[in-house]
């Protein structure tokens, strides 16, 4: 019984460290257009 739910917390937190590494990204890349936008307009 303990395993499984062992297991299972490991499922969701590698879940997790993946969903979290791909919404990084994404404001990564939002934050680049962001900022190439701001220099064109004012820069």
């Amino acid at each position: 019984m303990l395993d499984k739910i062992v297991t299972s917390m490991d499922s969701i937190y590698e879940q997790m460290a993946k969903l979290k590494a791909t919404i990084q990204k994404s404001i990564d890349e939002a934050q680049t257009l962001f900022d190439s936008l701001m220099q064109e307009y004012f820069g």
